[in-house]
């Protein structure tokens, strides 16, 4: 993406994201090559570069993030990164930065009340990881598993993913990211947007591309 570059409307993800935006696009019937979007590949969470670029040419964009809401102890990271790209809009916008009070308000949200105000600006987030996500969307959750059963893992895992994949217990978040991270999140995006194909996307995710696409 560059100023110089015909776009006509850009979906900025998370790096773990990108390669499963397209195949989803795909899925919803909304090629993004023939719209003209263009997948940013963003370094790690730093969207601000991308989203004032598109703010200054006036292209219609997305964000798509996590709430990362950590272990509950800190603030969580998504509310914070919004907050900072929203200040970013209203810079290149020439508005007056959010006040005081309206900082104190936004950061006590919950995800359910953030989130609608955070997707109105055009940033969209899910409520904990895009890992979750995937595994919290009926249609791919079994693929996910599927990856997670080729790793080879230990009687202890094996037997989790199986009762996970019976419906006899609950998805645990923190052991999914656990076995997650000893896969790697950029093997798993590979491994994902080749079972992904023709499968729904999860919700915010389909809503961002939704967004850009009807705006192009």
């Amino acid at each position: 993406m560059d100023a110089d570059h015909p776009e006509t409307g850009v979906l900025i993800p998370c790096r773990n994201t990108e390669a499963l935006v397209p195949v989803f696009a795909q899925s919803m019937g909304r090629p993004l090559d023939e719209l003209g979007i263009t997948v940013c590949n963003v370094a790690g969470v730093n969207f601000s570069p991308y989203v004032k670029l598109a703010e200054s040419l006036s292209l219609p964009y997305a964000v798509i993030t996590d709430w990362d809401p950590l272990d509950g102890s800190k603030p969580p990271l998504g509310r914070k990164r919004t907050i900072a790209l929203w200040q970013d809009m209203l810079e290149v916008r020439r508005q007056p930065e959010l006040t005081p009070v309206q900082l104190a308000e936004f950061e006590t949200k919950t995800f359910a009340e953030f989130a609608p105000a955070a997707a109105n600006s055009g940033v969209f987030l899910n409520d904990r990881t895009f890992e979750v996500s995937i595994a919290s969307t009926p249609a791919l959750l079994h693929p996910l598993l599927d990856i997670l059963d080729q790793q080879g893992f230990g009687s202890t895992r094996t037997n989790r993913i199986a009762a996970w994949r019976a419906g006899t217990s609950a998805v645990d978040p923190t052991q999914l990211l656990a076995m997650i991270a000893d896969i790697g999140k950029g093997r798993l995006g590979s491994r994902l947007s080749r079972k992904m194909i023709g499968l729904p996307p999860p919700q915010y995710i389909a809503d961002a591309i939704t967004n850009v696409a009807n705006r192009v």
